[in-house]
C-alpha cells in the first residue's frame, strides 16, 4: 500500500511516497520488512538528519543570509570543541544584544564545528540570518582568528 506525505518548509517542498505494510500481509512479508541491517539503519538515520537540516535551513534562512567559515590563528587554537562552543556562545550573545539595542530581527543561526578534513585545523561553518553589517560585526567579534570567509551560494 502506498502513502504520500508532503512537507513544506519555506520555499522547499518535499513530496514523499512510501510503502506501508498491508494489514493482511503474510508473516513472511512482515519478517522481510523487519530484517534490516545496521548499515541500512545508519544510512536511513543519515538521510533523515540531512533532510531535517535542509528543512530547518529552508524554513529559517534566505539566499541573501550569511554562510561563513571562521578559522583560528595558531596562537588561539582551542583546547577542545567545548572551548569553541563557549566562544561562539559569547559571539552570538553579543550579536543578539547588538540587534536588540537597535530593534533588529532576532538572531537565527546554525553552526557545525569541524577539524577533520584538510590539515585538521579546527574551524566553524555557520549560517546567520543577515541584517545589514552582520559580516563586519561577526569579523570584529571573532577575535581568535583573521580568516573569516563568506561562502557564496547561488
Amino acid at each position: 500500500m502506498k502513502r504520500r506525505k508532503t512537507i513544506r518548509a519555506g520555499r522547499l517542498v518535499w513530496d514523499i511516497a512510501y510503502t506501508v505494510p498491508r494489514p493482511n500481509a503474510t508473516p513472511q512479508e512482515r519478517k522481510r520488512i523487519r530484517e534490516v541491517t545496521a548499515e541500512q539503519i545508519t544510512r536511513t538515520h543519515c538521510n533523515t538528519a540531512q533532510r531535517k537540516l535542509e528543512l530547518l535551513m529552508a524554513t529559517n534562512f534566505e539566499p541573501e543570509d550569511l554562510v561563513l567559515t571562521a578559522t583560528y590563528r595558531d596562537a588561539d587554537l582551542p583546547a577542545s570543541a567545548d572551548v569553541t562552543r563557549r566562544r561562539l556562545g559569547k559571539v552570538f550573545s553579543q550579536i543578539r544584544a547588538y540587534r536588540k539595542a537597535r530593534g533588529l530581527p532576532e538572531l537565527k543561526y546554525i553552526y557545525v564545528l569541524e577539524g577533520r578534513h584538510g590539515d585538521h585545523r579546527p574551524h566553524v561553518h555557520l549560517i546567520i540570518n543577515a541584517v545589514g553589517g552582520d559580516l563586519e560585526l561577526f569579523k570584529s567579534l571573532w577575535v581568535w582568528g583573521d580568516d573569516i570567509r563568506r561562502i557564496l551560494h547561488g
